[in-house]
């Protein structure tokens, strides 16, 4: 997966560090995050991959301030995350289904946090989501609708969105699920053209092992609610840990007579 990366940008001031203390969450008895501590530097492209059902998810979903741990500390450089205030460190979330509303053309889903929290006049709502479609390659799409998009277009509707706040953090769910392979490059390309371009820190969960190798700067392990491992891509595939090494080197047996 040819993807340039890791380059030697400078990283801005406006990039922020991101740390996790001890953080636990339960919902009711089913325990998922069990003591999680990580740091994330500012302008690091940060994977975090793991099995289904690991807790990479609900991972997110704590960094992002969308739900609060039950137990131990959170910071985006100084401040606890709340992806709901206006006024809070510049959080982003890419979710993994796009959650592009279907009735709102595509200016007015890229639009609608702006509009919706009346920080700018319609006038300098049209020419930021404008600006924002162009950033991603999908200048002049403002009147289409998200059904009349392919996932790839999708994908970069939504990071256009996550753009308008100008972030400092960024959080992709599965940002390259259910694309076809070129799609996935376009958006790992993407992800890193913005890091370089704007400093972002970026947080990306995904099962996309090409897509890790391709562009994540260093990547942490979830398993069954704790982080085993945390290190650079060539790292992490050479840790002999034999939890990690099932899960990064699954060999898929087909049965040739259904062929």
């Amino acid at each position: 997966m040819p993807i340039s990366s890791q380059s030697e940008n400078s990283v801005s001031s406006e990039a922020v560090r991101v740390r996790l203390k001890d953080v636990c969450k339960s919902y009711g008895a089913q325990v998922v995050l069990k003591n999680v501590n990580l740091q994330v530097e500012p302008g690091e492209i940060f994977a975090i991959m793991g099995p289904s059902g690991s807790g990479k998810s609900v991972l997110l979903r704590q960094i992002s301030g969308l739900e609060s741990p039950d137990s131990g500390e959170i910071w985006i450089n100084d401040r606890h995350p709340d992806l709901s205030r206006a006024d809070q460190t510049r959080v982003a979330m890419v979710f993994q289904s796009g959650a592009l509303l279907s009735s709102l053309t595509v200016g007015e889903n890229v639009g609608l946090f702006l509009e919706e929290h009346r920080l700018k006049s319609k006038k300098e709502i049209g020419r930021i989501v404008s600006a924002k479609l162009k950033a991603v390659g999908l200048e002049g799409v403002e009147a289409k609708f998200p059904s009349e998009l392919s996932g790839g277009m999708k994908k970069r509707v939504s990071i256009a969105r996550a753009l308008v706040i100008e972030p400092q953090l960024i959080l992709y769910d599965e940002p390259t699920s259910e694309l076809d392979p070129v799609s996935a490059v376009t958006i790992g390309q993407e992800i890193c053209r913005l890091r370089d371009t704007l400093a972002i820190t970026t947080i990306m969960v995904t099962h996309d092992r090409d897509l890790v190798q391709g562009i994540a700067d260093r990547v942490a392990i979830i398993i069954d609610g704790k982080i085993v491992a945390i290190g650079t891509p060539k790292e992490i595939w050479a840790n002999q840990n034999r939890k990690i090494k099932d899960f990064l080197h699954i060999n898929f047996k087909f049965d040739n007579t259904i062929l």
